[in-house]
Protein backbone atom coordinates (compact mmCIF):
# COMPACT_ATOMS: atom_id res chain seq x y z
CA UNK A 1 0.00 0.00 0.00
CA UNK A 2 2.97 2.19 1.07
CA UNK A 3 3.97 1.96 -2.87
CA UNK A 4 1.03 3.21 -4.00
CA UNK A 5 -0.60 -0.78 -4.93
CA UNK A 6 -4.55 -0.41 -5.41
CA UNK A 7 -5.83 -1.89 -2.10
CA UNK A 8 -8.06 -4.35 -3.90
CA UNK A 9 -5.00 -5.97 -5.63
CA UNK A 10 -3.77 -5.92 -2.00
CA UNK A 11 -7.04 -7.78 -0.40
CA UNK A 12 -6.92 -10.41 -3.45
CA UNK A 13 -2.83 -10.78 -3.25
CA UNK A 14 -3.52 -12.03 0.92
CA UNK A 15 -6.88 -13.62 0.29
CA UNK A 16 -8.84 -11.35 2.16
CA UNK A 17 -12.73 -10.90 2.32
CA UNK A 18 -13.06 -7.16 2.80
CA UNK A 19 -10.47 -4.36 2.02
CA UNK A 20 -10.75 -2.78 5.61
CA UNK A 21 -8.79 -6.33 6.67
CA UNK A 22 -6.19 -5.77 4.17
CA UNK A 23 -6.45 -2.22 5.13
CA UNK A 24 -5.62 -3.06 8.65
CA UNK A 25 -1.86 -4.73 8.85
CA UNK A 26 -0.92 -1.02 7.31
CA UNK A 27 -0.87 2.46 9.82
CA UNK A 28 -0.30 5.27 7.79
CA UNK A 29 1.61 8.87 9.92
CA UNK A 30 0.17 12.19 8.84
CA UNK A 31 3.26 12.80 7.30
CA UNK A 32 2.35 9.45 4.42
CA UNK A 33 -1.39 10.22 4.04
CA UNK A 34 0.22 13.75 3.09
CA UNK A 35 2.05 12.37 1.01
CA UNK A 36 -0.32 10.36 -0.77
CA UNK A 37 -2.46 13.27 -0.99
CA UNK A 38 0.25 15.24 -2.95
CA UNK A 39 1.05 12.10 -5.25
CA UNK A 40 -2.65 11.97 -6.42
CA UNK A 41 -2.74 15.88 -6.64
CA UNK A 42 0.46 15.81 -8.72
CA UNK A 43 -0.92 13.52 -10.64
CA UNK A 44 -4.33 15.07 -11.63
CA UNK A 45 -2.79 18.23 -12.37
CA UNK A 46 -0.60 16.37 -14.77
CA UNK A 47 -3.83 15.89 -16.30
CA UNK A 48 -3.80 18.58 -20.10
CA UNK A 49 -7.16 19.53 -20.46
CA UNK A 50 -8.95 23.10 -21.21
CA UNK A 51 -12.32 22.37 -19.15
CA UNK A 52 -12.08 24.97 -16.16
CA UNK A 53 -14.98 23.80 -14.14
CA UNK A 54 -14.17 20.70 -12.78
CA UNK A 55 -15.54 19.18 -9.21
CA UNK A 56 -15.38 16.18 -7.12
CA UNK A 57 -18.03 13.18 -7.56
CA UNK A 58 -18.87 9.89 -6.15
CA UNK A 59 -20.61 7.47 -8.89
CA UNK A 60 -24.39 6.60 -7.96
CA UNK A 61 -25.52 4.59 -10.92
CA UNK A 62 -24.25 3.33 -13.79
CA UNK A 63 -26.87 2.36 -16.74
CA UNK A 64 -24.75 0.50 -19.25
CA UNK A 65 -26.18 0.05 -23.19
CA UNK A 66 -24.41 -1.89 -25.75
CA UNK A 67 -22.97 1.59 -27.03
CA UNK A 68 -23.58 4.47 -24.83
CA UNK A 69 -23.93 4.49 -21.12
CA UNK A 70 -25.56 6.81 -18.84
CA UNK A 71 -23.03 7.48 -15.38
CA UNK A 72 -24.97 9.63 -12.84
CA UNK A 73 -22.74 11.19 -9.93
CA UNK A 74 -23.15 13.26 -6.86
CA UNK A 75 -21.19 16.10 -5.98
CA UNK A 76 -19.82 17.53 -2.76
CA UNK A 77 -22.63 19.54 -2.78
CA UNK A 78 -25.27 16.70 -3.46
CA UNK A 79 -25.93 17.81 -6.86
CA UNK A 80 -26.54 14.87 -9.49
CA UNK A 81 -24.69 15.27 -12.81
CA UNK A 82 -25.37 12.72 -15.54
CA UNK A 83 -23.07 12.32 -18.36
CA UNK A 84 -23.63 9.79 -21.31
CA UNK A 85 -20.19 8.23 -21.96
CA UNK A 86 -19.35 5.25 -24.86
CA UNK A 87 -19.87 1.59 -23.11
CA UNK A 88 -16.05 1.08 -24.26
CA UNK A 89 -14.78 4.71 -23.03
CA UNK A 90 -16.83 3.19 -19.16
CA UNK A 91 -14.94 -0.17 -19.77
CA UNK A 92 -11.90 1.44 -20.35
CA UNK A 93 -12.01 3.79 -17.33
CA UNK A 94 -12.88 0.49 -15.38
CA UNK A 95 -15.80 3.05 -13.57
CA UNK A 96 -17.98 1.51 -10.83
CA UNK A 97 -20.71 2.62 -8.84
CA UNK A 98 -18.90 4.59 -5.15
CA UNK A 99 -16.30 5.75 -7.51
CA UNK A 100 -14.79 8.76 -6.83
CA UNK A 101 -13.72 11.19 -9.75
CA UNK A 102 -13.35 14.58 -10.96
CA UNK A 103 -15.95 15.70 -13.35
CA UNK A 104 -15.22 18.57 -15.88
CA UNK A 105 -17.47 20.95 -18.31
CA UNK A 106 -16.46 22.66 -20.74
CA UNK A 107 -17.18 26.38 -20.37
CA UNK A 108 -19.03 26.02 -23.74
CA UNK A 109 -21.55 23.72 -22.03
CA UNK A 110 -22.65 26.12 -19.65
CA UNK A 111 -25.95 27.97 -19.82
CA UNK A 112 -26.84 30.92 -17.46
CA UNK A 113 -30.02 31.36 -16.72
CA UNK A 114 -31.45 34.72 -14.65
CA UNK A 115 -34.64 33.84 -12.25
CA UNK A 116 -35.77 31.69 -9.65
CA UNK A 117 -37.35 28.91 -10.96
CA UNK A 118 -35.81 26.70 -13.65
CA UNK A 119 -36.22 27.59 -17.42
CA UNK A 120 -38.04 25.26 -19.84
CA UNK A 121 -35.33 23.20 -21.53
CA UNK A 122 -33.72 19.65 -22.17
CA UNK A 123 -30.41 20.19 -20.26
CA UNK A 124 -29.85 17.31 -18.50
CA UNK A 125 -27.51 19.08 -15.68
CA UNK A 126 -29.34 22.25 -13.74
CA UNK A 127 -28.04 23.88 -10.46
CA UNK A 128 -28.82 26.85 -8.57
Amino acid sequence: MRSNMPLPVIQKLMGHSTPNLAASYVAFSDADIRRVAKFFADRDNLRKTSARNSFFCKIGTIQEGEIQSVVEAASVGGNIITSIITTNSLRRLSLKPGMLITAEVKAPWIEFCKGESSPPCSAENMFE
